[in-house]
């Protein structure tokens, strides 16, 4: 794969764009090992206080749900919940897991009953690694009971802050290195991209709030040099 970047919007994406065989490569079952079950529950209370703003009934879909734990405390607060993953085996270990909450693969979320609506449509870093967003969050839309909300939560890679610019400093001095991990994120956009997204899609605004982290860059000091300017970098960048 290679990236590449539109002149017009500055949205950066993969060229060619996965196929199918792909994607089983890149969400088997030991990448939400890596990246999810975690110890703690997330906390998640900042967006169930954002929701119960714009919802009075309680139904909310969880599409790609990792680990489930979002789920696990709205299911604690009287929400129907319905989780969808990729990984069919990962589906299976949730179902076990988690019995209070319904679980699908994306092929048996698509055979459900389309007359089932939903109050609130959740998807936690999912756009960055969807293939047609346009047609995806088009699909969703029609999941949605009238005055249904969507909240999206993921990373604008793209957007300008000193993070970014830094690291685009150090790797021109590299231009020959070739990045050899798995793709994951299929777009690096900018907070223009995404909200010309929504409103492509259908979406009108309720809430939009954008904040900066030190990832990828270490959130606390170490004594190893490069490591050491990544962190302040990083903190300055928060700042």
């Amino acid at each position: 794969f290679s990236y590449w970047q539109c002149k017009e919007c500055e949205l950066v994406f993969i060229n060619p764009l996965p196929e199918p065989d792909d994607y089983d490569k890149m969400y088997a079952s030991e990448y939400h090992d890596q990246f999810y079950f975690k110890e703690t529950l997330p906390d998640v209370k900042p967006l169930f206080n954002l929701i119960e703003k714009f919802v009075s009934k309680r139904s909310i879909l969880d599409y790609g749900c990792g680990d489930g734990s979002f789920l696990e405390y709205f299911s604690s607060k009287g929400y129907e919940c319905i989780g969808v993953e990729y990984d069919k085996n990962l589906v299976e270990r949730l179902k076990k897991e988690r019995p209070a909450i319904r679980f699908y693969s994306v092929d048996e979320f698509q055979d459900l009953n389309e007359a089932q609506l939903f109050e609130v449509i959740y998807l936690g870093d999912v756009l960055e690694h969807i293939s047609e967003p346009v047609s995806f969050l088009r699909t969703l839309n029609q999941r949605l009971k009238p005055q249904g909300i969507l909240m999206a939560q993921g990373p604008v890679e793209n957007n300008r802050n000193l993070n970014l610019t830094f690291r685009k400093l150090v790797s021109s001095f590299s231009k020959n290195a070739i990045a050899s991990h798995t793709p994951y994120h299929i777009f690096f956009s900018t907070a223009q991209n995404q909200e010309d997204l929504f409103k492509l899609t259908g979406f009108k605004t309720l809430s939009y709030e954008v904040y900066e982290t030190s990832w990828p860059y270490p959130s606390k000091l170490s004594i190893h040099p490069l490591k050491a300017i990544q962190f302040f970098v990083g903190g300055i960048s928060k700042l």
